[in-house]
């Protein structure tokens, strides 16, 4: 795969620039969707030259389904092909709040940004001649509990399981959508960066805050972490895999909750009428 048009949320900083970075010293062109709009213009500047059309930045909040649906009318309405989506904006917040649109934050971010842009950019994606979507996820999901009455700390919020339930997410759905499109030629699959030393998180105080600034002295580097991520997105290895779950480039047997078919239906119903979108259409 060469010359493709790959889209990285997230991808201003940490492993998504890392990725954008790698992708771009092999001849892709980078759309970037990230809050920041120095960081961003920064970031695309700081990409090697696209041999065809220029490297692009979009600003959003992906926290509001609203400000996805912007970006994928933008997209629809000055692109012609998208061959890889990279979902890979991340966050987790000390206190549990709601957005705008009265979603919690951390599965706002880390799951139904996926969801939306997922199936809002599906046209662009099909008309590819070898889609891809790739899922940033983590290990933690196997330390996470799925409760559909849960599934936005109603009950109960820490920064750590609502985090980890949100990468649970991810897998869930990655499994989900890979089995409803699977007529269509889009491969979906979910990856773990493991950990990485990052800036993720920073600023939002508490006891966390030292904790993992301790840990990042152990992390591996953000290149390291998006190796996963460029290989999901171009290897021959992974054009025929689809709804698995890979660490270090290599897939990995999934566990728990997450090989549950019904469940993940389950959250696909549910994340998929949360956003307002349609999982089936097109």
């Amino acid at each position: 795969m060469s010359g493709k048009t790959i889209i990285i949320t997230g991808g201003t900083s940490g492993i998504g620039l890392a990725a954008a970075q790698e992708l771009a010293t092999r001849g892709h062109r980078l759309i970037l969707i990230a809050r920041d709009v120095d960081r961003g213009r920064r970031a695309v500047a700081g990409l090697a030259a696209s041999p065809g059309l220029p490297h692009r930045y979009i600003s959003a909040d992906l926290s509001l389904t609203s400000e996805v649906r912007r970006v994928i009318a933008e997209l629809e309405a000055s692109e012609r092909v998208i061959d890889v989506l990279a979902n890979n904006a991340g966050t987790w917040f000390r206190h549990r709040a709601l957005t705008a649109e009265g979603i919690e934050r951390t599965v706002a971010v880390n799951h139904l940004a996926y969801v939306a842009l997922t199936l809002g950019l599906k046209r662009l994606l099909l008309a590819a001649p070898a889609p891809r979507v790739v899922n940033t996820g983590s290990f933690v999901y196997k330390q996470a509990k799925y409760d559909p009455d849960n599934l936005q700390a109603e009950k109960r919020f820490s920064t750590n399981a609502t985090y980890a339930a949100t990468k649970l997410y991810n897998l869930m759905f990655t499994r989900a959508l890979a089995r409803h499109w699977s007529h269509t030629g889009i491969a979906i699959n979910c990856f773990s960066p493991g950990f990485v030393a990052t800036g993720f998180g920073r600023g939002e105080g508490g006891l966390l805050e030292p904790v993992y600034r301790f840990a990042r002295l152990f992390a591996i580097s953000p290149t390291m972490g998006s190796a996963t991520l460029v290989h999901l997105a171009t290897s021959d290895e992974a054009a025929g895999v689809n709804g698995a779950y890979f660490e270090k480039c290599l897939e990995r047997n999934i566990r728990g909750i997450a090989t549950n078919w019904e469940a993940c239906e389950e959250l696909l119903r549910r994340s998929v009428h949360m956003t307002g979108f349609d999982a089936d259409a097109g």
